[in-house]
């Protein structure tokens, strides 16, 4: 019997994001009674998919570099708002790492990942193309042990806008506070007339003088520093950088990003 450690809250997402994900997510005896079923001496991961959307995942297909399906196979589909919760197993000798694939009804395909391997740290991954990106978002959360709790949470971007509140703007006019057209999710300041903003559904706008104009991508967040650098995230934690005309996409993921005064970039991943 393997003792299974719980996955963190899908907390990256914030606090509106976070309740969604978690009016879906599987019970914790239904996690514990699929862990009773994997050997102590295995690695294993159980693998939790959360769909916070209204159309149907059908699952397509399946891929192992090593290991294989545990005593609890994933269902056929995961109906709207529903949760489906399987395992990856291996053997004591080596490690388990694995991949299913689901379309998403009316949409496309998509696949997620995660591993349990023997040397290294526990890993999620989550593949799809812009017609999937386009509708959900795809989060992923991991706990570290060798028997690890994978969690994936789809959720639909009609679903986000309903959901996250979009506020009006106000700027400080040395007196007090005026407010400006339009509402936003997020707002970010670096120099005097830079100004950035999302909406609750990651369209991106900037301050043009005297209004927020749109700027062609999507992001998660963004940053914007002193000398008017401007960095963003996408859901998927892909790393894009305003080179004055458009976004364009810088090599590596991170969780959060951070711009300095001096145009210094940090992140955390």
């Amino acid at each position: 019997m393997a003792n299974t450690s719980i996955a963190p809250g899908i907390g990256e997402v914030g606090s509106v994001l976070e309740g969604l994900a978690n009016s879906v997510k599987a019970a914790k005896d239904i996690i514990d009674g699929i862990s009773n079923l994997i050997p102590d001496l295995s690695r294993s991961v159980v693998v939790e998919i959360d769909n916070i959307t209204n159309r149907i995942l059908t699952s397509k297909g399946n891929q192992f570099v090593e290991g294989g399906f545990g005593s609890t196979l994933p269902q056929g589909q995961i109906l709207p708002f529903k949760s489906d919760v399987f395992s990856f197993e291996s053997s004591f000798a080596t490690g388990v790492n694995g991949m299913v694939t689901y379309s998403l009804e009316g949409v496309g395909e998509f696949s997620v990942a995660a591993d349990s391997p023997i040397i290294g740290t526990n890993s999620v991954n989550v593949f799809s193309n812009p017609s999937v990106d386009d509708v959900v978002n795809i989060f992923g959360v991991h706990s570290n042990a060798n028997h690890n709790h994978a969690r994936f949470a789809v959720i639909e971007k009609a679903v986000i806008a309903k959901s996250l509140p979009q506020r009006l703007i106000f700027r400080f006019n040395g007196t007090g506070f005026e407010q400006v057209n339009g509402q936003l999710a997020q707002i970010a300041v670096g120099a005097t007339k830079a100004v950035w903003g999302l909406t609750a559904a990651g369209l991106i706008f900037r301050f043009n003088g005297t209004g927020f104009e749109e700027v062609n991508g999507q992001l998660a967040q963004i940053a914007v520093g002193a000398d008017g650098a401007v960095w963003g995230l996408t859901t998927a934690g892909l790393i894009f950088r305003f080179n004055g005309t458009g976004f364009e996409q810088v090599n590596g993921q991170l969780a959060r990003i951070a711009v300095g005064a001096d145009g210094a970039v940090w992140g955390l991943n």
